[in-house]
């Protein structure tokens, strides 16, 4: 070997020491940031779509899968929960086109990277009029709506209010009718570490603690964001959207899914929506908690394909 091959691999071993110490140093600085990417290239690799529409005058961000081979009318709307955005559906959108539907996952009007008016109150009307204007304005007239959590609220409405809209209907750890909240409602946008910790403890199914930098990215990610959630969370108290009393006027196929060890939203709230929707479908998954689509969708997503599919 050269002396100027030896100095040509001395470089690349040296470039690639330093770009993998940068990778490190941005993993530790920007997690949340990187866990975001991560999800995106995720999707692009399995070709999703990264794509935005503009909504009453509001981008929409939104993540589009079209199956190579459509085998199913209604396309697949998923609708995230308080504070999530699109690329919670990370496993979802790819498995769901594999069974050939055309899924769509927007992030919510403030949420994710859609706009964030400074007039929105962000609450479930308003939501649910975003999602109904965003199928307009893809030409859906019918989809399959599967809802998590707050998601679940603004699923059920639209299917109440423009049953013509839904055809079928999943809820996953759903909110939208009166449960007590066994957590302090201000943890939903932290304003410190140890607040940090109690949001995630009611997130997560076990004990398991996160890591500092981590706690302290997702903090700042979350701040930013806080006048969003505080406002979701303000609409919402005030019990107006409440649907306790209109469950049973739903007409469509409805599935029910939820972690048995949801901290955030108790079982007992999955069962009493079972009792209060006759045509319903209830599965529950020992051992998850809040994050059913994050960390449980490999138990959640066959009986959802099933349920799509008419079995």
């Amino acid at each position: 070997m050269t002396d100027i091959a030896r100095r040509r691999i001395g470089r690349v071993i040296f470039v690639a020491l330093v770009l993998g110490a940068l990778a490190s140093l941005v993993a530790l600085v920007r997690p949340v940031w990187v866990g975001e990417e991560t999800a995106r290239i995720v999707l692009w690799q399995e070709g999703v779509k990264n794509e935005s529409v503009v909504v009453d005058g509001n981008r929409i961000h939104y993540f589009e899968a079209i199956p190579r081979t459509q085998t199913h009318d209604a396309p697949v709307l998923l609708i995230h929960g308080l504070g999530g955005r699109a690329e919670d559906w990370t496993a979802f959108l790819p498995a769901l086109a594999a069974q050939g539907y055309h899924v769509y996952a927007p992030d919510l009007l403030g949420y994710g990277i859609s706009a964030q008016p400074v007039d929105a109150t962000f609450s479930i009307p308003e939501e649910e009029d975003m999602i109904a204007k965003f199928m307009q304005s893809r030409g859906i007239a019918q989809a399959d709506v599967v809802g998590w959590s707050m998601g679940g609220w603004i699923t059920l409405k639209l299917a109440m209010d423009h049953p013509q809209s839904v055809r079928r209907v999943v809820l996953i750890d759903s909110a939208g009718i009166y449960f007590h909240p066994g957590m302090p409602l201000e943890i939903f946008a932290p304003n410190t570490e140890d607040e940090m910790s109690e949001l995630f403890h009611y997130l997560e199914p076990g004990d398991r603690t996160l890591p500092y930098f981590v706690r302290r990215d997702a903090l700042r990610h979350l701040k930013a964001r806080a006048w969003v959630v505080n406002r979701s969370v303000s609409s919402m108290l005030r019990g107006q959207d409440l649907l306790d009393f209109r469950l049973g006027d739903l007409r469509q196929p409805v599935l029910i899914e939820w972690g048995t060890n949801d901290r955030l939203i108790p079982v007992d709230t999955g069962h009493r929506m079972h009792a209060l929707i006759p045509q319903s479908q209830y599965v529950e998954f020992p051992g998850c908690g809040h994050l059913v689509p994050v960390e449980c969708s490999a138990q959640a997503l066959p009986p959802i394909e099933d349920f799509l599919a008419g079995k």
